[in-house]
């Protein structure tokens, strides 16, 4: 694997990229591209959004806790999901 400064690796076509859900929806790269979401094993955790993610403090915007598996299809644009693991009911 090759890796680069920006906390990516790449091998072979496959490009791994270092983040967290809001990277889904706020890189241009990822966000415009014909992409899949891989979500191996994905928590079943609260994650909980960083203060001020969205660049407002009202407190009506406070997003409630939510798995961070769930929290990547919230920002995932793409089409294609493929998910290794257990489904959350």
């Amino acid at each position: 694997a090759n890796n680069n400064d920006n906390g990516s690796a790449k091998t072979g076509g496959l490009v791994i990229r270092l983040g967290n859900p809001e990277t889904l929806s706020k890189d241009e790269e990822i966000r415009d591209s014909d992409r899949a979401l891989f979500l191996c094993y994905p928590d079943e955790e609260e994650y909980q959004q960083p203060e001020g993610s969205d660049g407002d403090d009202d407190e009506e915007d406070v997003v409630p806790p939510m798995s961070m598996g769930a929290a990547c299809l919230e920002h995932f644009t793409g089409n294609t999901v493929i998910h290794v693991g257990e489904l959350f009911e």
